[in-house]
């Protein structure tokens, strides 16, 4: 990565892959929400749909670990950064920390409702959504 708007773009790019799972966990949550419990061909297509956009997210997340350094090769970083580019991380957190927050929700839905076993649950200790948005902002704002 070389100029701006290729990190820019990047990042926009993930972003987007961050809307689509969040809108599969969304209407996951509506049809938990309204007693329609899934299983079967829709329900697995979803998973799958999930776990194909989160291989995106990894190959991303390489190409904007890329522009931030180049960023910091050039001596911007933090509050330094293009603003556009700030908007668009900040976007990408919430983005995130709203599907986390939903996919627990869900998960705790499916654990009620005993579709889902405990032990594939993550353990009391893990990390929760307001911990996690917390550590990720730090990280962030540490990076950039």
């Amino acid at each position: 990565m070389s100029d701006k708007d290729e990190i820019l773009a990047a990042i926009d790019e993930h972003n987007g892959v961050c809307r689509e799972i969040l809108a599969i966990v969304e209407i996951e949550n509506r049809a938990l929400v309204q007693g329609q419990l899934e299983s079967g061909p829709h329900a697995l297509e979803r998973g799958d749909a999930k776990r194909a956009l989160l291989e995106q997210l990894d190959s991303l997340k390489g190409k904007i670990k890329q522009g931030r350094e180049f960023l910091e090769s050039q001596g911007l970083s933090g509050a330094s950064l293009d603003s556009d580019i700030s908007a668009a991380i900040e976007e990408g957190k919430r983005l995130i920390m709203k599907a986390v927050a939903l996919d627990r929700e869900n998960e705790k839905i499916l654990l009620k409702n005993g579709r889902l076993s405990p032990g594939t649950l993550p353990s009391p200790e893990a990390r929760r959504p307001r911990s996690e948005e917390r550590r990720v902002g730090k990280e962030c704002r540490s990076r950039w």
